[in-house]
């Protein structure tokens, strides 16, 4: 995927924006330039938030929240977000412009068809949400329901366990999950211990298999309920949904803006069917990431939450408090990375990926792989005159001094914040197996050294050369590292 164009008429700080990327330039690397208070920020978050989230009914959220910050003047009147030009993997250019309008510009749109105007006042434009959040709320019951039958199968399999060993590592494995732990208010670590030490019966299994059934049960009926809302909701927006399919147009959301007025956003996609939509925009997010300070404040959670930055929170820990709601988000938002001290986690999986391909190999051709040694040879390649290790029992890391006989450990207070950085870097798009993406970077270059900040244009070319990266930065040395056509500048502008 490559984003040829993007243009922003009118959000926030950005005015008039209308940036292009040459499909042909080499390295696919494009710097966003300005001084302070440019809007580099809120551009790049406005594409990731589109693109990534509009098209997923679970992440939609953060688009109603990126709504409340929109107005519009007229009532008839319709207002472009954000327009995209799209060059897919196929070679095609696909456009989409996402803009917001009021329900009369809908309704306005209907009475314009012939042979539907006497519909006008039976047309609720508000119906389209609704079907919207019931859809949703049957796709998580049928998604729960897998789960719990998928969890009961593997229960009626530990009650006639054949390998003790296999029984064991079961055991772990299914009280990890989610729905199991929800069921019951258990000290979890324990129970596994109980149930391993077999200090706890088959009978108790079957306690817990009782309660899945009654889950199933619960669930089933709720589905059976909602079923049919959704279908009286699906007959109620035929007609609205044939005339924005007759425009070319696609209906994402609603909300209420800042000045509490309701409006809907919706975008008109250049293929026309709205089925095609889905799939383009399901491969798009993807395809699209964004990797921010974690300093950064994020205009796609709710106002309130970024409120709370101001205020003292004397340990409350409700929902608008931001570093709590920033947890959240990174677990939804899975194509978000923020530049954190080291995502030591992110590290362990990437060894254990790296271990589980070697003891796969090794299955398959009785010779064990070298991806563990290669990628920390890689690893290490990144730091200076240091050198990182997995601990023994995969819990931790440690680092070191390269060629220190004596194996003196390092800590974090040894380490800069510039090599834990491009170490983080590396470790994300490596982990993530990021390629062929749009990859969207806020200020890349802090922490970074100038010589580091010219070099880590070579070093994206190198890590990941199939995707493209849009950075926003400040750094002179950063743009100096690609040619002046690959430096795109909004105001206030970064040369004089």
């Amino acid at each position: 995927m490559r984003l040829l164009r993007v243009q922003v008429p009118d959000f926030r700080v950005l005015k008039n924006i209308d940036i292009s990327f040459d499909k042909d330039f080499f390295p696919q690397i494009f710097p966003i330039g300005s001084q302070n208070g440019g809007g580099k920020s809120t551009l790049l978050q406005l594409i990731f938030i589109l693109l990534h989230c509009s098209g997923d009914s679970e992440k939609i959220e953060y688009v109603v929240n990126l709504l409340d910050r929109c107005q519009l003047e007229d009532e008839l009147d319709q207002k472009s977000l954000a327009i995209f030009e799209i060059l897919t993997d196929n070679q095609e250019e696909v456009k989409l412009e996402f803009f917001i309008c009021r329900d009369a510009y809908i309704k306005d749109l209907l009475s314009n068809l012939d042979g539907q105007k006497e519909d006008l006042d039976t047309v609720n434009v508000d119906d389209l949400k609704k079907l919207q959040d019931i859809e949703q709320k049957i796709k998580k019951l049928n998604g729960q329901r897998e789960r719990l039958k998928n969890i009961e199968k593997q229960l009626k399999s530990l009650l006639n366990p054949e390998d003790e060993t296999e029984r064991n590592q079961l055991i772990r494995h299914l009280f990890a999950q989610e729905e199991l732990n929800h069921l019951f208010d258990l000290d979890i670590m324990s129970s596994i211990d109980r149930l391993i030490s077999g200090e706890y019966s088959t009978s108790f299994l079957e306690i817990i298999m009782d309660a899945i059934q009654d889950k199933l049960g619960m669930t089933n009926a709720q589905i059976y309920i909602d079923a049919p809302q959704s279908q009286t909701l699906l007959q109620q927006t035929k007609i609205i949904k044939n005339i924005l399919g007759i425009n070319k147009l696609v209906y994402l959301c609603q909300a209420n803006n800042q000045k509490n007025e309701k409006i809907f956003l919706l975008c008109k996609f250049s293929q026309a069917i709205q089925e095609e939509f889905q799939l383009f925009m399901k491969e798009l997010s993807s395809k699209i990431f964004l990797a921010a300070p974690s300093t950064q404040v994020f205009i796609f959670l709710p106002k309130a939450t970024n409120k709370s930055l101001f205020k003292i929170n004397q340990g409350n820990p409700d929902s608008s408090n931001y570093y709590l709601a920033m947890a959240d988000v990174k677990k939804k938002l899975s194509n978000l990375f923020t530049y954190d001290f080291l995502p030591v986690e992110l590290l362990i999986n990437y060894f254990i990926m790296a271990r589980d391909q070697d003891f796969a190999q090794a299955i398959e051709t009785g010779e064990y792989g070298n991806n563990y040694q290669l990628r920390r040879q890689n690893l290490n390649s990144i730091l200076s005159d240091k050198e990182i290790n997995l601990d023994k029992d995969i819990s931790g890391i440690t680092f070191k001094f390269k060629g220190d006989t004596n194996g003196e450990e390092l800590y974090p207070e040894d380490l800069s914040h510039g090599e834990l950085k491009r170490l983080s870097i590396y470790l994300w798009l490596k982990y993530r197996r990021i390629k062929d993406a749009i990859v969207l970077m806020d200020e890349i270059e802090i922490a970074l050294h100038p010589d580091w900040q010219y070099k880590i244009i070579e070093d994206l070319q190198e890590w990941e050369p199939s995707n493209q990266y849009i950075l926003a930065t400040h750094s002179y040395e950063l743009c100096q590292a690609l040619t002046p056509a690959h430096v795109k500048e909004i105001e206030p502008k970064l040369f004089k």
